[in-house]
């Protein structure tokens, strides 16, 4: 529901300081953390990504070099409101050909 959609303010203060821990639509468990600086480290059964992340037009946008051919991947985050802090599932991120629900650690 677009009422579930983070803003700019919203995703800063979901990615500082925190890890996000979860699982996606394929069932992968994955877990990321984002420094200061920007860069990302993702991590899922798959892979190792290490690349570098940031908020544009209340969007989250990642890019891996190793991935995705280098391209930027920005989507939506939405707070799920059926979701719970042990169902690691408190927020939604839209990514291309994916989606990753997520809590905080």
């Amino acid at each position: 529901r677009a009422q579930d959609e983070l803003n700019a303010n919203e995703l800063e203060a979901l990615i500082a300081g925190n890890s996000w821990v979860g699982i996606d639509y394929l069932g992968s468990e994955f877990v990321q953390q984002v420094s200061d600086e920007g860069k990302i480290a993702f991590r899922n059964s798959n892979s190792m990504l290490l690349g570098k992340a940031w908020i544009a037009q209340d969007k989250f946008c990642v890019n891996f070099s190793a991935s995705m051919q280098g391209r930027d991947d920005c989507g939506p985050v939405y707070h799920n409101p059926s979701g719970t802090v042990s169902g690691e599932n408190e927020y939604i991120r839209v990514a291309l050909g994916n989606l990753y629900y997520f809590s905080l650690k």
